[in-house]
């Protein structure tokens, strides 16, 4: 049968909501890297593992290693309604409530780009630029608090290979009693060989480029299986394309016969409403019945309200749409199979 994955963040993080989760159906715990420290990398797995212990189950965790992303940083919250000073940067962090840190080769922005925030919630128009950054107009309404990825709009199809060392992050997770680690943003099976090489632990390859759709099937041969991140996927493919590279992406690893995972954003109709959007409905209802291997929770687990309920809203669709005949993509020794 699929397996239910979630993300870990605030909405799951204390030992009695773990626990529920486990208890709702929830048995693949996925782990920002990215979001953590080292030390909370390593506590997150221990509270998991006690968790799944207590239930008498198993749970696996799944260290997400970062890519090669630019990031929008806030230190204090911004409201988006009225134009914001966003500073450069590359490594040192400014003086400043909003700069971009990352990847983008900063020089390149020009006034008329726009940047895409998160995985497109928000979007900020750049106006002009100014001395060590820009000036950019909001989009969009709401306010921005955190860390979020960015894009540049017409950024399209560019390759993103696997991002700095993260040789202390594979000790971690190694250390850690980790499951398995995602590659982010691989698009070759070289990317999924250079991480197989420097650690013990099953390698999944996280699919969330164009480049990286083209090269399905050779991912999935390499890697122990795959996470289809519609997130970045839909950044970089645009929403006209999205459709058919996601459509793409899952025939090719049907083909292959890999387990695989398709994530994020599955029931986020959930917080705020009584009953999900019925696109959600559809769309998830679909997944299970073509024979998904396993679905991934984000915003639902991280940040929203309902995160038991969203568990066990995938569960009742799983028992309903989902059976042994229908698991195409799921090989019943592989860790996401229960």
């Amino acid at each position: 049968m699929p397996s239910i994955n979630i993300t870990v963040g605030p909405s799951v993080s204390d030992p009695a909501t773990i626990r529920a989760a486990i208890e709702a159906g929830a048995r693949g715990f996925r782990v920002s890297a990215a979001r953590n420290t080292p030390e909370r990398l390593a506590r997150w797995a221990d509270l998991i593992r006690t968790a799944a212990a207590q239930v008498g189950t198993d749970a696996h965790t799944y260290l997400d290693l970062p890519g090669p992303k630019t990031h929008l940083v806030t230190r204090h919250r911004v409201r988006l309604d009225r134009p914001v000073s966003i500073a450069f940067t590359v490594d040192a962090q400014p003086d400043s409530d909003l700069y971009l840190q990352g990847t983008i080769v900063t020089s390149l922005i020009t006034a008329g780009d726009v940047l895409i925030v998160g995985d497109g919630e928000d979007a900020l128009l750049v106006e002009r630029l100014v001395l060590g950054g820009c000036v950019a107009r909001p989009l969009t309404n709401g306010s921005l608090d955190g860390r979020f990825g960015v894009v540049r709009a017409h950024d399209r199809g560019s390759s993103r290979g696997v991002g700095a060392d993260i040789g202390p992050l594979l000790d971690v997770a190694a250390s850690a009693g980790y499951s398995a680690v995602l590659v982010s943003f691989a698009e070759s099976p070289t990317d999924v060989s250079r991480i197989r090489e420097r650690t013990p632990l099953a390698v999944w390859a996280k699919i969330e480029t164009m480049v990286g759709v083209a090269s399905t099937e050779d991912l999935a041969r390499a890697a122990d299986g795959v996470l289809l991140g519609r997130g970045d996927l839909l950044l970089d493919a645009g929403w006209v394309e999205f459709h058919a590279q996601e459509a793409s992406a899952l025939a090719h690893l049907r083909r292959v016969g890999r387990p695989f995972i398709v994530g994020t954003q599955l029931l986020t109709s959930l917080d705020g409403n009584w009953l999900p959007h019925r696109s959600e409905l559809a769309y998830l209802s679909r997944l299970l019945e073509e024979g998904v291997g396993g679905v991934l929770l984000s915003d639902e687990t991280i940040i929203g309200s309902q995160p038991l309920r969203a568990i066990e809203t995938v569960r009742t669709l799983i028992e309903r749409y989902a059976g042994p005949q229908r698991a195409l993509g799921c090989r019943h020794d592989s860790e996401i199979c229960e």
